[in-house]
C-alpha cells in the first residue's frame, strides 16, 4: 500500500508531494526487500519559464532591430517611391509577425507562472491536459526511485549478506498538443496517417551543424540569432561613410560576408530541407506551398551567394564608393528574406508553438530525470556519482523513452509530435560540474538555460565552464492496446515501424561505443 511519507531518504528540494511502498518477494532462496518512492517536481514550473523567457527575449531583439533597419532604409532620400512603399509594406509585415510571435509566448509565460503559483496544484494532471495555456506543461511528471535489497539470510538485519541497488525511472504523458490546439499545421501531420508511403525521414546519425540545422525550433531561433546580429552590423555600418581601404573596414566585410553566408549556407539550406520533407509528405492541397517556399529560398540563396562576390570585388579593386549602395542594396533583400521566413516558411504560427510545447515537456523531463539521478541522491556513493559523471562526459547522455500509443486516428499523430519533440535534444548540450562534489552542495537554484551558437545549452548545478554532454534521444513505441493491433493488420504502423527500427540502431551503437566504459565503470 502506498504512503505518503513526509520525510523521504533523499534531501532533494526540487521532489514534492512523494509517497513510499515496501514490498517484501523470495526468489532462488534470496530475500528481497523493494521500497517505492515516487514523487512529484517543481521542475515543471521552471524550465517552460526559462525557455519561454528566452524565446521572448530573442524575437523582443529581432524587432528592435527591425525598427532600426526601418529607420535607416526609408529615410535614404536615393530611394524612389516604389522602393520605400514597398520596404515600408515588408517592414510592417515582418515587425506584426515578430510582435505577434511574441505576444504569444509573453500569453503562456503569464499563464505558466499563475499555475506554477498556485500552491493546490503541484503538477499538471491528465485532467488539465485540455488546458491550452498549460500545454507547456508536461502531463503527469512522475519521477520513482526503486531501493532494492536482496539478502542471502532469512534475517534481513543481517547487512554482511545484504546486496543494494538503486533504479531511477521517469514516467510522463506522451508529449503531444493534440488536445489543445489543432492548427493549420495540423493538416502535415494527418497526411501521415493517409500517406500510403512508409514514413522516412533523411535523418543523419550525426549531424552536420555547419550547413544543416535540423531542428526546426532551434532554426527558428538560429534565424532570429543571424537577424539580430547582421542587422546591428549593417545599421553600424550604414552610419560611417567608408571611401578609402582600412583595416578595419576589410574586417568588417569579413565579418558581413561570414554572417551572409551563415544565411545561404546554413538557414536557407536547412529550411530548404524542411520544405522538401513537408512537400513530401503534405496532402495535394499542400504540396503548392512548399513548392513556391522552395523556389523562393532558392532565388534568395542567389542573391546573397552574388552580394559576397560582389563584396569580394569591391576588397578586390578598392572600389569602397560603392560599398554603401551595395550595403543599401544587402539590407532590402535581408527584410524581405526574413518576411518570407517568418511569413511562408513557418506556415502556421500555432504549429511553431505546438512544436516548442513538445519540447518544452521533453525538456522538463530530461533534466528532471537527470536531476533524480545527481542532485543529493544519498542512494548512490560518492564514488558512483563520480564514474556516472565521468561516463557522461565521454559517452554523453543516452534517454530512453518508451511510449504505448497506438497507431489509431489521433494517436498517430501524436507519435509524431513525441518523435520530433525527441529529435530536438540533438540540438540540446548539458553542462554538469567538473568537480563531482559540487552535485552533492547544488542548491535550489542550480539550473540555467541559454540558447548558443550550436543549440540549447543547460547548465546545471551552477556549472559556467564545463564541457559540454551531448543527449541522444531514443524512442520505442509498444502499442498495447485493440486500436494497436488493428493498426498493425491494417498496416497503419510504418511511423512506429520506423522509430523503433532507428531507435535500435541508435541504442546498439551507443552501446558499441560505450560499452568499454561500462565494463566496470560502477562497480565499487
Amino acid at each position: 500500500m502506498w504512503q505518503y511519507k513526509e520525510n523521504l531518504s533523499y534531501p532533494n528540494e526540487n521532489l514534492k508531494n512523494s509517497i513510499e511502498k515496501e514490498s517484501w518477494y523470495k526468489s532462488n532462496g534470496s530475500h528481497i526487500k523493494v521500497k517505492q518512492i515516487l514523487s512529484e517536481t517543481h521542475l515543471c514550473f521552471d524550465i517552460p519559464c526559462y525557455l519561454l523567457n528566452s524565446w521572448i527575449m530573442f524575437f523582443n531583439d529581432a524587432s528592435e532591430i527591425t525598427s532600426k533597419l526601418n529607420l535607416v532604409l526609408t529615410k535614404n532620400p536615393n530611394n524612389s517611391v516604389y522602393i520605400t512603399k514597398t520596404l515600408e509594406q515588408s517592414f510592417t509585415r515582418l515587425e506584426n509577425r515578430l510582435k505577434d510571435f511574441q505576444s504569444i509566448f509573453e500569453y503562456y509565460l503569464a499563464s505558466t507562472n499563475s499555475f506554477s503559483r498556485n500552491q493546490s496544484i503541484k503538477v499538471k494532471k491528465s485532467t488539465l491536459k485540455a488546458v491550452e495555456n498549460l500545454k507547456f506543461i508536461p502531463v503527469n511528471l512522475h519521477l520513482e526511485q526503486f531501493l532494492v535489497e536482496t539478502n542471502q539470510s532469512n534475517v534481513f538485519e543481517n547487512n554482511n549478506l545484504s546486496e543494494a541497488s538503486c533504479y531511477d525511472f521517469t514516467s510522463v504523458g506522451a508529449f503531444t498538443t493534440v488536445h489543445t490546439c489543432k492548427s493549420n499545421y495540423f493538416k502535415s501531420i494527418e497526411a501521415l496517417i493517409y500517406n500510403e508511403k512508409p514514413f522516412e525521414f533523411d535523418e543523419s546519425v550525426e549531424p552536420n551543424r555547419l550547413k544543416l540545422i535540423d531542428s526546426e525550433i532551434f532554426l527558428v531561433f538560429y534565424s532570429l540569432k543571424i537577424l539580430s546580429t547582421l542587422g546591428v552590423q549593417l545599421v553600424e555600418l550604414k552610419e560611417h561613410t567608408f571611401h578609402k581601404k582600412s583595416e578595419k573596414l576589410i574586417k568588417e566585410i569579413n565579418i558581413l560576408k561570414m554572417n551572409i553566408e551563415s544565411i545561404h549556407g546554413i538557414i536557407i539550406e536547412s529550411f530548404s530541407h524542411y520544405a522538401n520533407k513537408y512537400a513530401e509528405l503534405a496532402k495535394v492541397d499542400l504540396k503548392q506551398i512548399f513548392f513556391n517556399l522552395k523556389e523562393k529560398l532558392s532565388f534568395y540563396k542567389t542573391k546573397f551567394r552574388a552580394f559576397c562576390i560582389e563584396l569580394d570585388t569591391i576588397i578586390l579593386k578598392s572600389e569602397f564608393y560603392q560599398f554603401d549602395d551595395l550595403l543599401s542594396k544587402i539590407m532590402v533583400t535581408f527584410i524581405e528574406f526574413y518576411c518570407t521566413i517568418m511569413t511562408d516558411a513557418l506556415i502556421d504560427k500555432f504549429g511553431f508553438v505546438n512544436q516548442c510545447a513538445t519540447f518544452s515537456q521533453a525538456m522538463t523531463t530530461l533534466v528532471s530525470t537527470i536531476d533524480l539521478k545527481y542532485n543529493k541522491n544519498q542512494n548512490y556513493s560518492d564514488l558512483h556519482i563520480k564514474n556516472l559523471l565521468e561516463f557522461h562526459r565521454k559517452n554523453g547522455i543516452l534517454i530512453q523513452l518508451e511510449s504505448m500509443l497506438s497507431c489509431f486516428s489521433n494517436e498517430y499523430a501524436m507519435i509524431y509530435e513525441h518523435h520530433q519533440a525527441l529529435q530536438n535534444f540533438l540540438q540540446v548540450f548539458i553542462h554538469l560540474p567538473t568537480n563531482y562534489v559540487s552535485l552533492i552542495q547544488s542548491t535550489s537554484d542550480y539550473f540555467n538555460i541559454n540558447v548558443e551558437k550550436d543549440g540549447f545549452h543547460v547548465y546545471m548545478y551552477s556549472a559556467a565552464e564545463s564541457k559540454p554532454i551531448r543527449v541522444y534521444p531514443i524512442l520505442v513505441n509498444v502499442g498495447i492496446n485493440e486500436a494497436s493491433v488493428t493498426s498493425n493488420l491494417l498496416g497503419n504502423n510504418h511511423l512506429q515501424k520506423f522509430i523503433n527500427s532507428q531507435s535500435v540502431s541508435k541504442l546498439s551503437k551507443y552501446f558499441v561505443n560505450a560499452k568499454k566504459d561500462l565494463k566496470g565503470s560502477f562497480n565499487e
